[in-house]
């Protein structure tokens, strides 16, 4: 018996096959082909990744749409969670390493609102004013030197007003 052969197509080809294919609509009996010969294949955990954002924010079924409140029966409950017993679970064996020991970590090298999450973090929400005593509304956590480093001692919590009036004062807002 003749073995197949697999043709090598180079990545220009297959471009060129993709764009041929855009917008065409694959028939029920095709769609299941493709899905019976996906069953089993396990993915790479950059893969899982990669799909999840590209699911991010997608409706798959309009049936499932508008289910987001939903409740569940006390029956159907206790089914799902016999069904679930046994299971591990899927962070289970993760390791979360914090902050500076997570090979994620940027540092100084951050964008504001990442900086402002950590001050958030670490320091908790700002309760009242440091310079009206306000405690009612909006109090940010400002930045005194503007300069968005990693330094808890770097901010203070100020109210609204009182942010504009200080980055006013330090010619780091204008007017329009």
């Amino acid at each position: 018996m003749a073995e197949k052969t697999k043709r090598i197509m180079s990545d220009e080809h297959k471009e060129k096959i993709r764009q041929a294919k855009l917008g065409t609509h694959c028939s029920a009996k095709t769609k299941r082909k493709m899905s019976l010969a996906k069953l089993g294949k396990k993915f790479t955990e950059e893969h899982k990744n990669k799909i999840s954002m590209a699911l991010i924010g997608r409706h798959l079924s309009p049936k499932t749409e508008f289910k987001q409140n939903h409740k569940h029966s006390r029956k159907t409950l206790r089914k799902i969670s016999i069904s679930l017993m046994g299971r591990k679970a899927w962070n289970k064996d993760k390791i979360h390493l914090p902050n500076e020991l997570n090979p994620m970590w940027k540092g100084d090298k951050v964008g504001y609102n990442a900086i402002h999450t950590w001050v958030r973090r670490k320091k908790g929400s700002p309760k009242k004013c440091a310079t009206c005593r306000k405690t009612k509304g909006k109090i940010h956590w400002a930045n005194i030197n503007h300069k968005y480093h990693r330094n808890l001692d770097d901010y203070i919590s100020l109210c609204v007003s009182c942010h504009k009036k200080y980055d006013l004062k330090n010619n780091l807002l204008q007017l329009t």
